[in-house]
């Protein structure tokens, strides 16, 4: 396990696909220094692909600048013996990094370089590889566009937010309030120093993800679980539809110490397999409220009513007043739905109560003589 978090730098990131704007003092005495270098130097135009009138227009500020170029006269710069103007003092005086073809609405201000790879950009990447899009490309323009992310619950969807801003200020637009659109430029980035593609059918865990610290390791689980995980009263299933992915987290699971059975096919189109101990599930960060709410009635279950008949006494009780579910007898009882249904069964066989089904779900109600 590696325990120091990595950095990304500027230089880390995919140059070709970033644009830029910088702070106007800088980026003045930044052109005007340059300018000045390409009078004795014509050449250096050349050197870092750019004319003369591109200088210009960039230093007006009205333009979003190309990363890869503005590295290239910086580099060109620090090696003219200007090292105030090195890479190092650039990211210092960013506005914001967008995509090439991004919208400046869709941009990140004030970025945070490095990139530190804490427990919110590994929740990112997981997010994204759940219940995120990583977009479609367009072929005509050569970009990623339409990167998203979809969670029903406002407390993940929070949670995601919070983990954008491992970023920096990051812009999105969010829709109907369960689905926010995101810069490209976040896919980019993830893409180029994880080498991973974030679409469902082909996305996989980043190969120095089974380095990673324990901590950060159930942050990335733990995202997994917010989007994917199917929390039932006595253990949590995930089911995929890439097989590769749901082994990788399998084998990511019993690294860090849970019990978990075989990958198993559902008509050879999904993948699952099951985490088996819901007392471990509960030390994993998980955000969706409603997945903490099951697993804290999970673990206090009532394991009392051992005397016979008590629990069938108790049901009849209920359904005195109205019918109920299984589900919702669990609830009342303090018992799994599993339980109650073994004890419905008992009791229709003795004639006690009958059913009415809705929507597939066995409404219970007493019997009448």
């Amino acid at each position: 396990m590696v325990d120091k978090m990595r950095k990304f730098y500027l230089t880390d990131f995919p140059l070709n696909q970033l644009r830029i704007r910088i702070k106007d003092k800088f980026r003045i005495d930044f052109f005007e220094t340059f300018k000045s270098e390409i009078e004795n130097s014509p050449e250096l135009l050349k050197v870092v692909g750019c004319n003369r009138a591109n200088i210009s227009d960039w230093k007006c500020g009205t333009l979003s600048m190309p990363l890869e170029t503005i590295v290239k006269i910086s580099n060109t710069l620090e090696n003219c013996g200007h090292k105030e103007l090195c890479v190092e003092n650039l990211k210092k005086h960013l506005i914001y990094i967008k995509s090439k073809h991004g919208q400046d609405r869709y941009a990140i201000l004030n970025p945070k370089i490095p990139l530190v790879e804490d427990w919110r950009l590994v929740r990112l990447v997981a997010h994204l590889i759940g219940d995120g899009y990583g977009g479609y490309y367009d072929m005509e323009k050569n970009c990623i566009k339409r990167t998203n992310y979809c969670n029903t619950n406002r407390q993940v969807l929070d949670k995601f937010i919070e983990c954008l801003s491992a970023f920096g200020d990051v812009k999105f637009y969010s829709w109907h309030d369960k689905e926010l659109f995101l810069p490209s430029s976040i896919i980019y980035i993830l893409n180029h120093i994880y080498n991973i593609d974030f679409h469902s059918d082909k996305a996989n865990v980043p190969t120095y993800f089974f380095n990673l610290d324990k901590n950060l390791l159930f942050h990335f689980l733990a995202a997994f679980v917010d989007d994917e995980g199917a929390l039932r009263e006595n253990d949590c299933r995930i089911m995929l539809a890439n097989e590769r992915l749901t082994r990788e987290l399998n084998s990511l699971f019993c690294q860090v110490g849970f019990e978990v059975s075989e990958v198993k096919s559902s008509y050879e189109k999904y993948w699952y397999f099951t985490i088996r101990d819901i007392e471990k599930i509960k030390k994993l960060p998980i955000a969706h409220t409603e997945k903490l709410d099951l697993i804290k009635f999970s673990l206090g279950r009532s394991k009392e009513w051992k005397q016979k008949g008590i629990t069938k006494n108790k049901i009849l009780k209920f359904l005195s007043s109205r019918s109920y579910n299984a589900y919702e007898l669990s609830r009342l009882l303090g018992i799994s739905s599993q339980t109650v249904r073994r004890h419905m069964r008992q009791l229709l066989k003795n004639n006690k109560v009958n059913y009415t089904s809705i929507k597939g779900i066995k409404h219970w109600s007493i019997k009448e003589v």
